[in-house]
């Protein structure tokens, strides 16, 4: 490909940003390709070098393509930044202690409501499995489990060692 036919960052026809993991944001530029020009394109994004927050990254962690209902083709390239920006920073709210897993387990439950969780563009598990929990002195780099409700919140799961269970 010539380099009349690459493309500046600041030519990209669209972008968004995604939550890849907490603290980890995943910028995902995109530009249409023609079918036939598909293999070029895709090659193109591979070498792509970008620079994000002042970081230069010489290539995408990885391209994918994509063909919507209407039939229009993108590429995306996808660079994972780590990010202190605050939408990236998925937090555990109102915790419940919801007693022991049984008698003589010696275990107790405890759920918590992830806050700041954004709900069309988080992959949530990624984000439940990587974010950290403070709870009455005990500290946790991430959940035992994690679930989602039907309509879209997400549930840490932690199972807290209690010899009076």
């Amino acid at each position: 490909m010539s380099r009349s036919q690459m493309m500046s960052h600041s030519q990209m026809q669209n972008a968004f940003d995604q939550t890849h993991a907490y603290e980890r944001k995943c910028k995902c530029k995109w530009k249409l390709a023609r079918e036939r020009k598909l293999a070029r394109w895709l090659q193109w994004c591979k070498e792509k070098k970008i620079t994000i927050h002042g970081i230069e990254f010489k290539k995408p962690a990885h391209c994918t393509i994509n063909v919507d209902k209407s039939g229009t083709t993108r590429v995306y390239g996808h660079w994972i930044v780590g990010s202190n920006e605050p939408h990236c920073m998925t937090t555990w709210e109102d915790f419940r202690d919801k007693g022991c897993t049984a008698k003589g387990s010696k275990y107790r439950c405890i759920e918590a409501q992830m806050g700041n969780h954004q709900l069309l563009w988080d992959d949530w598990r990624a984000m439940c499995s990587t974010t950290p929990a403070d709870y009455e002195g005990h500290h946790f780099d991430r959940p035992d489990s994690c679930e989602r409700s039907f309509f879209g919140s997400v549930t840490g799961v932690w199972f807290l060692k209690d010899d009076s269970c």
